[in-house]
């Protein structure tokens, strides 16, 4: 019996956390918004900052499936080579997926210090 209602229960659980958690985040953000305006504060100063922050995750994340892609064909030109395959794939995505995240590192901290350098500027 309780078999058969295991499915169930764990579907239901799953919808029911995610449907939890979406309302949290909508709730808290509203507090936080309200807090804000008691505050006499403008609740959407920090939007520009976020809209910042989710370029970054875009180049982040384009630079890291792009390696990703790279170790791939690296992966199968090391299997068609005579190495095993699991070894080629997972070694080479691993590293030129680190590569991608170093790139990134660099890009990131490049684009910092001519931030820096303008902000002293004016």
């Amino acid at each position: 019996m309780l078999a058969s209602l295991l499915p169930i229960i764990s579907v239901v659980a799953t919808f029911g956390s995610l449907t939890f958690f979406v309302y949290m985040h909508y709730t808290s953000r509203h507090r936080e918004h309200m807090a804000l305006i008691e505050q006499g504060k403008d609740p959407y100063l920090y939007k520009g900052r976020a809209r910042k922050m989710e370029n970054r995750n875009v180049l982040k994340y384009g630079i890291l499936f792009t390696t990703f892609g790279l170790g791939l064909v690296a992966g199968w030109a090391l299997e068609t080579g005579g190495f095993p395959s699991e070894v080629a794939y997972f070694s080479m995505i691993f590293m030129f997926g680190g590569f991608g995240m170093i790139i990134f590192y660099a890009i990131q901290g490049r684009k910092s210090r001519t931030e820096e350098m303008l902000a002293e500027e004016l």
